[in-house]
């Protein structure tokens, strides 16, 4: 929770005070991380979903329309799907889940390489009204995510 959450938040404000046309800055824009587990619920990881839905909620609130039009700054949301990386290469769950753990991973997810979430971050960032949260999934294009 610290490092997933914590650390997002309150970096995302330091860093939004910082830019806040309140406080003289000049505006601009933060893309969080979150995950596709930030809002696709599985039985396999709780602290790892609270942790990310943490990330989602605080920074949908964050860049609500009243706070970017009162302070200038534009916060998104990246939700990135499963991508090929070391973290990934080792899936930690609960101890007895792990095995459908990794099954559920193999078989239902479309996994990308890394560049995909780079590409979409582009996009993200040239298209994503304040407030909003993308998926990047499967090396398909950003994709708003519609509550």
């Amino acid at each position: 929770m610290d490092i997933n959450s914590m650390a997002v938040m309150e970096w995302t404000v330091k860093f939004y005070k910082y830019m806040s046309l309140a406080n003289g800055g000049k505006g601009g824009t933060i893309i969080n991380v979150s995950s596709i587990f930030g809002y696709r619920i599985t039985p396999f990881i709780p602290y790892y979903h609270a942790s990310k839905y943490a990330v989602l909620g605080f920074s949908k609130s964050m860049g609500h329309e009243k706070n970017f039009q009162k302070f200038g700054v534009r916060v998104v949301t990246l939700c990135p799907g499963l991508t090929h990386t070391n973290l990934t290469a080792n899936p930690n769950a609960w101890e007895d889940l792990l095995d459908e753990f990794v099954e559920d991973l193999q078989s239902n997810y479309d996994w990308q390489d890394p560049s995909a979430i780079g590409d979409g971050t582009v996009e993200i960032f040239r298209e994503g009204d304040s407030g909003s949260a993308w998926v990047v999934e499967g090396s398909r294009p950003a994709e708003k995510i519609k509550f």
